[in-house]
């Protein structure tokens, strides 16, 4: 362990129980080569994605104001305390999980992340967006520090009371991020603008909620100048992001926002169903599951898909390509294995909700 960390200051990393678990170590100045910060290695009690530094003591502030302050770093979160702001956490050197998120359910109704005013905080940024953009488990919203800050410095020249009324202006991350899409399109040539408009249809295929996915897409009409219902019948046909003057071009489906959703949705089921590999679908959902479909097509396609469970991928294979409304896209997407692990968590969170949000509707007022 000595040797592990020589010269770095050492950083317990606590469980939201308390009990320590890890280490960070942040390598001293003229310390030699390395990188800046360095955790212990991950064991069945330390993985990262699962942890939130500064939880176990901010625990009792959070659950009080129901709002929690996500920031960067291990030394964020003790200048910011040390400050008098309460109820913040850091990530290990990873982006925002859904399992933090989870976690912050439990005690917090809203969540803000607050980026560094640098390059590295635009990197994180656009980690963020492209993990879980839309995810709406509680409400997240984002607030960027000025340039060249990280809130260590900005705490320091504005005081505590300034920065949390700062932190009032934080807005919703979709907004955010539209925002940053806004303030780069008119930066941009022509090949630039189609770079940028091909990025903001890739995160809103992520958003599994139809009426965040409705209100991102207004903001792209109106970055881009585009027919809203044109840009979402677009969202899964990559020539249809092709565009001349203020129209989509190729533009051949007619779907709803919420059947491009449904369909989505069905069309990741059926990749993982037939890669091959495990966890199968089958073990983590049922057809019930999906009773938030409003296409018959699609209802009766899930069904017979679970009818081939056990019986190998040949036979689902077959299902989809006799399935005209997902024949085309389905041959559009490859297999990704590498992925695979992080496509069926998202899968089943978006199948659970939703199904969960059609029950819920259900029930008599």
């Amino acid at each position: 362990m000595r040797e592990f960390f020589r010269n770095r200051i050492m950083i317990p990393i606590r469980l939201e129980s308390g009990a320590s678990v890890a280490f960070g170590g942040r390598s001293l100045p003229g310390a030699g080569s390395g990188p800046k910060y360095l955790n212990s290695p991950e064991h069945p009690f330390f993985r990262k994605k699962e942890i939130l530094f500064g939880l176990d003591q901010a625990l009792s502030a959070i659950e009080k104001r129901r709002r929690v302050l996500v920031v960067e770093g291990y030394f964020d979160v003790m200048a910011l305390s040390e400050a008098g702001v309460e109820a913040v956490v850091a990530p290990l050197g990873t982006s925002l999980s859904q399992t933090h998120l989870i976690q912050l359910s439990r005690v917090a109704e809203e969540v803000i992340v607050v980026f560094d005013g640098d390059q590295a905080g635009q990197n994180a940024i656009a980690r963020l967006a492209d993990r879980f953009i839309m995810d709406s488990r509680l409400p997240v919203k984002a607030f960027s520090l000025p340039s060249g800050r990280d809130p260590d410095e900005w705490i320091r020249d504005v005081g505590p009371e300034a920065f949390m009324e700062a932190m009032e202006r934080a807005v919703p991350l979709p907004d955010f991020v539209a925002g940053l899409f806004d303030a780069r399109v008119g930066q941009t040539d022509a090949a630039g603008r189609s770079s940028l408009l091909e990025s903001f249809c890739d995160l809103a295929k992520r958003i599994p909620d139809p009426d965040l996915l409705d209100h991102f897409l207004s903001r792209g009409a109106s970055i881009f100048k585009l027919n809203k219902d044109l840009l979402a019948q677009g969202l899964f046909r990559e020539e249809s992001l092709v565009t001349k003057g203020n129209t989509v071009q190729k533009v051949r489906e007619t779907a709803s926002n919420r059947g491009l959703m449904e369909r989505n949705i069905v069309l990741e089921l059926a990749r993982l169903w037939t890669d091959g590999l495990q966890p199968h679908p089958s073990s983590l959902l049922t057809p019930g599951d999906f009773g938030f479909l409003s296409s018959g097509t699609l209802v009766s396609f899930v069904q017979k898909l679970w009818e081939t469970a056990g019986q190998g991928s040949d036979l689902a294979r077959d299902l989809v390509l006799k399935e005209p409304l997902l024949a085309e896209f389905w041959m559009q997407f490859p297999l990704d294995s590498e992925t695979r692990p992080q496509r069926l968590e998202d899968l089943v969170f978006r199948v659970s909700r939703l199904s969960k949000r059609v029950r819920i509707s259900a029930v008599p007022g």
